[in-house]
């Protein structure tokens, strides 16, 4: 799933955004971040402490209510203008 996402994400990051990559799997996270030259949060709450947009993407609704409204989640480290995108 990693591989055609990288392309875009390296895309946004050779144009100057800064991408943040977090995964479940942080050895995953860390070479796909090392790929695009992103950055890797610990979790979802930490990865919106600093990113006013996330895209989220996940294989189903359950992984998506985890990264979302878990203990951990989005919401509990989201703050004021945040925009999450599901893909």
């Amino acid at each position: 799933m990693w591989a055609p996402s990288a392309v875009r994400w390296r895309h946004l990051a050779r144009k100057g955004f800064d991408v943040v990559v977090c995964d479940v799997d942080g050895g995953r996270a860390a070479a796909v971040a090392a790929e695009i030259g992103g950055t890797v949060a610990a979790g979802p709450a930490d990865l919106v402490a600093d990113c006013r947009v996330v895209v989220i993407m996940v294989p189903d609704a359950p992984e998506v209510e985890a990264a979302c409204f878990g203990e951990r989640g989005i919401v509990a480290g989201q703050s004021a203008g945040f925009l999450g995108v599901r893909f």
